[in-house]
């Protein structure tokens, strides 16, 4: 008979909308139910529609209530959810458990291990605390299934709102710490960048968050900030996710000839196939995509305008336009002036040859000069670190050593230049 006595609906006295209540002891809610007295939940004030929404998750077992999250407390004016399950269907002479709520919950809910949840909604409109049971006999220990649901006088905080992020962008690698400013930030809050729950939080006060991104695809997410009470601020187009950056690291080797060709390796982060990689303002050649941190390249045609060294930033730019750099990572060696070739090779004697040298070490900071058997050619002019040209002077027929002189440097190379005499001059014919 007991089991079908707690069944029907417990019997309380209506309280104003102003009172707080207090607990019913259980043996006086025992003794309600054995003459059947009932009552109506409370009103719902207009003053009192739902704040905030809390849910709870009641899991009954032999014998006692798993309630989470803990403690089993609202605020007067939330709207709370009950999901009540059984983890077995009791002991003995059980035959599942019952969960009854004064005030808020009097119906007969009875749930078997197995069954799914019974949802159980109210809005909790009185302050005060009430006596929750077990209101089915599920065995010797049904008795000691009995707790406490706190209901706050206080009616709930206002909802947290967002007013600001700095920064708005980051990396898709995530790992950038977000200020996020605005009101009604609670101990305790939580932060989603679009779906995704913020790497670490700190509530600073309850105008201010500190959060760390989570990594994502790049694009543009909103940001919400949740309170432990249920309430929340949803910003929109808040935070923006972008591709890194590419960093350099280092370049090896880190020095060369102005003459170029040297091959090099760039290590960093980062890097996209189709990168390109400049030494200062000059485009490396021949990139090569290894992996996102190892390009290799060689080195273009150096400056014309080194004395001895110089040194270099070099630049790694992916394909989106994204770049990074890594300052005096290269240095260019002027090194020693060599002399390579000389073309034409041969001139008349009267002089007026225009001729181009080719070699290394070749600068226009430096006082240059060429001479055709010891004479002075004129015109010098440094086209670039590797190529110089010159008009030959008048010189007496034969072959000629060629000097080219760039600073303290003397490059020569013998026999270079043959003196032929001129040819004939034609007349013209009058008719």
């Amino acid at each position: 008979m007991r089991s079908l006595l707690i069944a029907v609906l417990l019997a309380a006295s209506t309280a104003a909308a102003d009172e707080v209540h207090v607990a019913t002891p259980f043996e006086e809610l025992l003794a309600r139910l054995e003459v059947r007295e009932t009552t109506e939940n409370p009103p719902v004030p207009p003053e009192f529609q739902p704040s905030a929404a809390k849910t709870f998750n009641v899991v009954a077992r032999s014998w006692q209530f798993d309630i989470t999250p803990s403690p089993f407390v609202v605020n007067r004016g939330d709207s709370v959810t009950i999901n009540f399950t059984a983890a077995d269907s009791g002991v003995g002479a059980g035959d599942g458990h019952g969960f009854l709520l004064e005030r808020y919950a009097e119906d007969i809910f009875v749930r078997r291990q197995g069954e799914p949840a019974i949802v159980i909604q109210f809005i909790a409109n009185e302050a005060g605390t009430f006596t929750f049971f077990c209101s089915q006999f599920c065995g010797t220990g049904h008795g000691g299934m009995i707790g406490m649901f706190t209901v706050d006088a206080s009616t709930a905080p206002p909802a947290p709102t967002i007013t600001s992020l700095n920064p708005t962008a980051g990396s898709t690698k995530g790992s950038t710490s977000v200020l996020i400013n605005g009101t009604g930030f609670q101990s305790g809050a939580a932060v989603k960048f679009g779906t995704v729950s913020a790497l670490s939080i700190n509530v600073n006060s309850a105008t201010s968050i500190t959060a760390m991104t989570p990594p994502q695809a790049a694009g543009t997410v909103s940001v919400t900030v949740t309170n432990p009470d249920g309430q929340s601020a949803t910003r929109n187009n808040a935070y923006t996710y972008i591709e890194p950056e590419p960093q350099v690291l280092s370049v090896s080797p880190d020095s060369g000839p102005t003459a170029g060709g040297t091959a090099i390796t760039v290590a960093g982060v980062d890097f996209k196939s189709g990168a390109t990689v400049k030494i200062g303002s000059l485009n490396a050649l021949n990139v090569v995509f290894v992996n996102a941190t190892t390009l290799t390249a060689v080195t273009p045609l150096g400056p014309s305008d080194i004395a001895t060294s110089r040194q270099e930033d070099v630049t790694v730019t992916n394909p989106d336009g994204r770049s990074g750099s890594k300052n005096n990572a290269y240095t260019w060696q002027r090194g020693t002036a060599t002399f390579a070739s000389i073309s034409p090779q041969a001139g008349v004697t009267l002089g007026r040859t225009l001729v181009t040298i080719r070699g290394t070490g070749f600068t226009s900071a430096l006082a240059t000069s060429v001479l055709f058997g010891g004479v002075p050619a004129t015109n010098v002019k440094i086209i670039d670190a590797v190529t110089m040209t010159a008009v030959s002077p008048k010189h007496a027929q034969g072959l000629v050593d060629v000097e080219v002189l760039v600073g303290t440097d003397v490059a020569t190379k013998s026999g270079a230049f043959n003196y032929v005499p001129p040819g004939p001059k034609r007349r013209s014919v009058r008719k």
